[in-house]
């Protein structure tokens, strides 16, 4: 799996950094609609 993390790892991340993980998800999510591609 690329970029993937365990569960210790975001449970040792900031809040900060998750609402960066929480943005760049979104803007990929829109992204993938825009161009219609399939999401998995």
């Amino acid at each position: 799996m690329r970029g993937g993390v365990t569960l210790d790892e975001m449970y040792a991340t900031s809040y900060d950094d998750r609402e960066g993980f929480v943005k760049l998800i979104q803007s990929n999510m829109e992204t993938t609609k825009k161009t219609q591609l399939p999401f998995f």
